[in-house]
């Protein structure tokens, strides 16, 4: 396993058998994106997140609607924030989860400031 390592998420404790896994199907950023889907939803409503949105983000193009920006912007900071902490435990699943949207709503809020 990759240094060392047993090959488990230390965020959602399954195997990453995929080199996406902490942005697609980590248990721990479905859950987190499951509970901002209303406030993604209440930016531009396009449903759940597709495979393709959690990675790479929707298209923007030159004549886009600036709530896909913003949309972009806010899935970007879950990513980063959960891929910054992907080699911490937190404890359990649900634990690790509100300490993720405590950390996101901390970065927003600097970002807004």
């Amino acid at each position: 396993m990759a240094f060392n390592g047993d090959g488990k998420c230390k965020l959602c404790g399954e195997y990453q058998n995929e080199r996406i896994h902490i942005f697609v199907t980590c248990k721990l950023i479905e859950s987190v994106f499951d509970s901002l889907l209303p406030t993604l939803n209440s930016i531009i409503n396009l449903g759940p997140l597709s495979h393709k949105e959690r990675l790479v983000g929707l298209d923007v193009k030159k004549d886009s609607d600036e709530r896909h920006i913003l949309r972009n912007y806010f899935t970007s900071i879950v990513k980063h924030v959960i891929f910054r902490s992907r080699n911490s435990k937190f404890g359990n699943l649900n634990n690790t989860k509100e300490i993720m949207i405590k950390k996101i709503k901390i970065y927003i809020k600097n970002d807004l400031v």
